[in-house]
């Protein structure tokens, strides 16, 4: 499906400034999309 693919996601806490902020997962799209 056109949404499968690897994605990067980066988050960061103001509390925990030393954790990792990135991370990159694999996407597989099993369903097509629903109508709105």
């Amino acid at each position: 499906m056109d949404d499968n693919g690897t994605y990067e996601c980066s988050v960061s806490l103001m509390s925990d400034l030393q954790g990792t902020s990135k991370a990159r997962v694999r996407l597989l799209v099993l369903v097509p999309p629903s109508p709105p």
